[in-house]
């Protein structure tokens, strides 16, 4: 419903404003290409003519199918963002599946309440148990920052597309080309976004996956019996970093 409300909107309210701004482009550029020479006898009537209905159609041909344009864009976009699903889900969220696996089993395997959990490692237990709340809120938090971000640049995308008959109308008006091609630039560069976010979720995987390393933790059970408490605060620590780090790297997206 809301893609049939935008191109109801851009046909019916910015197409007929791009028409306008089209007649008076096409009027200014006949004007500029007949004045170009210091007098009309220097002029290349035939020639002047047939660059103008060149542009002419040009220009009618960009309006007509500035939706399609448009979403030729996004279009690849979309296929930037799938072949990057592909890379990620193989590369990156199995190893970090993994990761977190093996070292919940570790720590349930090393872990006994009963025993480690006495005297003063009452209170790392406590810390752990904070930092554990903390994280789950982080999370909650870079779950609803990146739903805004998403629906957000979607939102943007929208308005793009609903206003687009009216700069593409200029593309070819050697005096106000650089608004349509700026605004072609725009579109592009919000099509390129989905493909960036996924870059971040990919590196945020990865970093995750090296935090969460059983290899990468060293304990010595039979020296400090608690060691692996500490090191899951540790842990808890560093996701936290990395989350708030990925909602950062969200918003620079843009």
């Amino acid at each position: 419903p809301s893609s049939t409300l935008i191109v109801n909107i851009a046909e019916q309210v910015a197409l007929p404003i791009a028409g306008i701004i089209f007649t008076f482009v096409i009027i200014w550029e006949l004007i500029s290409m007949l004045t170009m020479s210091n007098t009309l006898g220097d002029v290349d009537i035939v020639s002047v003519i047939i660059k103008w209905l060149l542009k002419t159609v040009v220009a009618a041909w960009f309006i007509a199918n500035s939706l399609t344009i448009c979403n030729c864009f996004f279009g690849i976009g979309a296929d930037m963002v799938s072949k990057t699903n592909v890379v990620f889900n193989e590369q990156v969220a199995t190893v970090t599946n993994d990761s977190g696996k093996a070292i919940q089993d570790f720590f349930n395997k090393n872990f006994n309440s009963e025993t480690d959990a006495t005297g003063d490692e009452l209170g790392q237990l406590l810390s752990l148990g904070i930092l554990t709340v903390i994280l789950n809120l982080v999370m909650k938090a870079m779950s609803i920052c990146i739903t805004i971000v998403l629906y957000s640049r979607m939102i943007t995308i929208y308005m793009h597309c609903a206003v687009a008959p009216i700069p593409i109308a200029t593309v070819t008006n050697q005096h106000m080309q650089q608004t349509g091609m700026n605004f072609l630039k725009s579109v592009f560069a919000l099509a390129v976004q989905g493909f960036l976010m996924m870059i971040c979720v990919a590196i945020y995987g990865a970093l995750l996956a090296n935090v969460l390393d059983p290899s990468s933790v060293k304990l010595d059970l039979e020296k400090n019996p608690v060691q692996h408490i500490e090191v899951l605060n540790e842990c808890v620590l560093q996701c936290v970093g990395l989350s708030i780090l990925l909602v950062y790297t969200m918003f620079q997206t843009a």
